[in-house]
């Protein structure tokens, strides 16, 4: 039998210009990439999302998920192709329009409600006066210190035409995930005392409810688990953004925390 909902979407652009930032609390979207740059993965979140919300619509922000897997490193001024295959979820790949090389995979679902969460599970913690090494040893059970700020619609969502869904985020007035996702990019660095910087690999987001204009925000993370991948040390870092004191969104970073020196250059 023939599925109604299967149909394939096809996206080009380059990946410069209006539509490179670098984002997340604290951070400008007019901050514009340089050709060259590198691509921050969510950027790459950012321009995922035009394809469920124009399905799903506010219903995906309430309820909706997306796992994203990152497998290159994606260049600013690189020419890709993004596909979009709808069945019941909607299965999405980035290539380099070119030589076809995948960048970047993910898969967006939306569920009749949101999944309930134990706020026991996750207590308040006050940033600590020295952050963690990143080792398996000074991450393993980490439970981060707290980060707080406000979301500011006015400030926070990206101009008209800087993505292709920014006229529909500005209309609903609600926080993108891949604005949220910038901000456990900010709770990583202030709790783990990196000293090359870390691996963004994936990032799998599921929303508990809109987050609305003026929200006050609280990032509540811990260290899940810790594995290895071929050579090098991965960690998925688990975070609940509470949103004027209610769950709101459960997120999960994947990072390669102590990469194979013998592959990076």
């Amino acid at each position: 039998m023939t599925d109604p909902n299967h149909h394939i979407d096809t996206y080009e652009f380059s990946a410069d210009g209006a539509g490179l930032f670098a984002m997340g609390p604290l951070v400008s979207w007019r901050q514009a990439l340089e050709p060259g740059d590198y691509v921050p993965g969510n950027a790459v979140h950012a321009w995922f999302t035009r394809v469920p919300v124009a399905r799903w619509g506010r219903q995906w922000v309430a309820t909706g998920g997306m796992r994203l897997r990152y497998r290159r490193h994606l260049d600013a001024g690189t020419s890709v192709v993004v596909t979009a295959e709808h069945t019941d979820g909607i299965v999405l790949t980035m290539r380099d329009r070119h030589d076809q090389t995948v960048y970047a995979e993910a898969v967006a679902t939306v569920a009749a409600t949101a999944p309930e969460v134990d706020m026991a599970q996750w207590p308040p913690t006050t940033l600590y006066s020295a952050k963690a090494p990143p080792t398996a040893e000074g991450l393993a059970g980490l439970r981060l210190g707290d980060i707080h700020f406000t979301f500011d619609a006015d400030r926070d969502l990206p101009p008209d035409g800087w993505l292709p869904d920014a006229a529909w985020w500005n209309e609903q007035r609600c926080a993108n995930p891949a604005w949220l996702s910038g901000g456990i990019n900010l709770l990583l660095s202030q709790n783990i005392a990196f000293v090359d910087g870390w691996t963004h690999a994936g990032t799998t987001v599921q929303s508990l409810r809109p987050i609305e204009h003026q929200s006050a925000i609280a990032l509540r993370g811990q260290v899940a688990r810790l594995f290895a991948g071929g050579r090098h040390q991965f960690a998925d870092v688990e975070v609940l953004v509470v949103a004027n004191g209610e769950p709101s969104l459960l997120m999960t970073h994947t990072i390669v925390y102590a990469p194979d020196r013998r592959l990076v250059h």
